[in-house]
């Protein structure tokens, strides 16, 4: 092969294997822990990641009670900054699969926004002077590029206030086609998972409560919809559920419907334990495929289906790989939040390489004494935003994600409550700062200079309490965080 045949052949290989190339690096390799909001009871309501999206551009559309968008070194492009309307509604985020992105409040004001945050649409899809505490649980697109949007609002059943599921179709621009309105029981009805089935109608998954004979009762209904919005059939599954627990949907890969929530296990006759994770399996028709009960295991919230068929379910303690074929559990993994606590997985994602990205939260109980032996007890919020790579291990905490309307998301305190010493991290390096350390009668106990991104706080002479270090950086910025010595 002469020379000129060579470069021809080298120049045919780089055109074919440029695209690819660009592919590759599209989809980028990193692992990642990061506080993604932390808070207590004293001071900010809880905070959760409830839905995670993979946008077309390699970043994550986070939501809960706060809607962000993340990129893939885990760290904050927007959150909420241009449009403060998203504030205190509990938006549901969501990636279409055309990589539009779109926001369901739970007043049912839906929008679709650009990659930048700013709003290209909005549509009221109820009554604005609706006084029916609606709640939105699910959004997904149709086959015809419309949604399908599930929850449920309260109307006024003679003397009470009932919830009753609520179904809204729209078109591709947020437009109502129909809406419906579903009541199986007397009781609350609350719609909370919906996909469409091979004829073009819907599977609605609702939490049924009913009474009878001064008796509770709570279950999962099933109910399927035309496409046109028509109740045609509606049905129980057999087992009683868990007051008060999550309940998910999944369309498989074969286009069956997966749900899994908590069921009380007093009720299953299985006393040893209190609380057991259910999954079960139905068809178009709303009949039971397969079911399965694991024991002493909370259901969370997270639900996937990777390409193997297998399932990944979301534990109140850890990550459960479930058998697509067998149901049976094959792996646990437990991923360890900032004050050693186990994170219950909300909310879980595969990504291009692989991996996974995950979004949690923990709740732990904190109590200690101020200086006049007064005990003080609250609740230390945490939620979690992490990467990890195919092994699906757990890896050491990262960072912290910063927000710029919550100021104490600049700061990473660990461990919090300490003994001895602690590290704060900031999420850039601060130039002649000053930490200041006050109790919490609001006295000064301590003043240091410092620089960098780190700082290494030692109890030394202070007593065991509750105090708050205030950072101010070079541009008089303020962030305090509470402390907690034991």
């Amino acid at each position: 092969m002469n020379k000129k045949h060579i470069l021809f052949s080298l120049f045919i290989s780089f055109i074919f294997c440029f695209p690819a190339f660009i592919h590759s690096q599209s989809c980028p390799f990193v692992s990642y822990k990061k506080v993604f909001y932390e808070n207590d009871s004293t001071m900010y309501p809880n905070n959760t990641i409830d839905a995670l999206n993979i946008t077309s551009d390699s970043a994550y559309f986070v939501g809960g009670s706060q809607i962000a968008k993340i990129d893939w070194k885990g760290n904050r492009v927007w959150n909420n900054v241009q449009n403060n309307n998203f504030f205190g509604a509990d938006a549901l985020p969501y990636i279409a699969p055309d990589g539009n992105y779109y926001l369901i409040l739970n007043n049912y004001n839906f929008m679709r926004i650009d990659a930048n945050e700013s709003v290209i649409w909005q549509k009221q899809l109820l009554d604005t002077n609706c006084n029916c505490n609606p709640i939105v649980k699910h959004i997904t697109q149709t086959s015809d590029g419309g949604f399908i949007i599930t929850g449920s609002k309260s109307i006024l059943d003679t003397s009470f206030f009932r919830n009753r599921i609520y179904v809204v179709k729209t078109n591709a621009i947020g437009d109502t086609l129909w809406t419906k309105t579903i009541a199986e029981t007397t009781s609350d009805n609350d719609g909370c998972y919906s996909q469409e089935t091979a004829d073009g109608g819907f599977i609605v998954v609702a939490y049924i409560r009913s009474i009878t004979n001064g008796q509770e009762d709570f279950r999962i209904g099933t109910l399927k919809l035309n496409a046109n919005g028509q109740e045609q059939w509606f049905k129980t599954i057999p087992k009683p559920i868990y007051y008060g627990a999550k309940i998910k949907g999944l369309k498989t890969n074969e286009g069956n419907c997966v749900i899994v929530t908590s069921i009380d296990s007093v009720l299953i006759a299985t006393d040893s334990v209190l609380v057991a994770t259910y999954f079960v399996k139905i068809n178009d028709n709303g009949d039971a495929i397969t079911d399965t009960v694991y024991n002493d295991r909370k259901f969370n919230g997270g639900l996937i289906q990777l390409q193997s068929g297998d399932f990944l379910i979301g534990m109140e303690d850890s990550l459960a790989r479930i058998d697509g074929t067998t149901n049976a559990i094959l792996w646990n993994k437990a991923f360890i939040g900032n004050d050693g606590e186990n994170i219950p997985v909300n909310s879980i994602k595969s990504t291009c390489d692989n991996g996974l990205v995950i979004g949690g939260n923990s709740e732990i109980y904190q109590y200690s004494s101020d200086c006049c032996g007064s005990m003080i007890n609250f609740y230390n919020f945490k939620s979690y935003l992490f990467k990890i790579d195919s092994s699906y291990q757990d890896i050491a905490m990262t960072g912290i994600i910063k927000f710029r309307h919550i100021s104490e998301n600049n700061m990473l305190i660990s461990p919090n409550p300490f003994s001895n010493q602690a590290t704060i991290l900031f999420d850039k390096d601060l130039t002649n700062a000053t930490l200041k350390i006050n109790d919490i009668l609001g006295r000064e106990v301590r003043s240091v200079h410092f620089s960098g991104k780190q700082f290494i706080l030692e109890k030394a002479e202070m007593k065991p309490g509750v105090y708050f270090i205030q950072v101010i950086d070079e541009n008089k910025r303020s962030f305090i965080k509470k402390i907690v010595i034991q």
